[in-house]
């Protein structure tokens, strides 16, 4: 194999994996929101009867206790800040 085709190789594969990285961490958040927008719609249903008024406070209070939550609630085993 020629020095340029094995660079050009090299390249190629680098180029392709740092696309999958971009995929991966780009569409990884909305998934995430898609998935827990679901499963609060069906929470929502099931406590309430109905995706109404009591479901957006119920959603609402959870939201307001997560960002309430001190800090080292947060914290990962790595050390890492969400």
């Amino acid at each position: 194999m020629s020095l340029a085709y094995g660079l050009m190789m090299l390249v190629t594969g680098l180029a392709i994996m740092t696309f999958g990285l971009f995929l991966f961490y780009a569409w990884l958040p909305v998934i995430y929101a898609l998935i827990g927008f679901d499963i609060g719609l069906l929470l929502g249903r099931s406590l309430s009867g109905d995706t109404g008024t009591i479901a957006i406070i119920i959603g609402i209070a959870t939201l307001l206790g997560v960002m309430s939550a001190p800090r080292c609630w947060l914290q990962s085993s790595a050390g890492v800040f969400l």
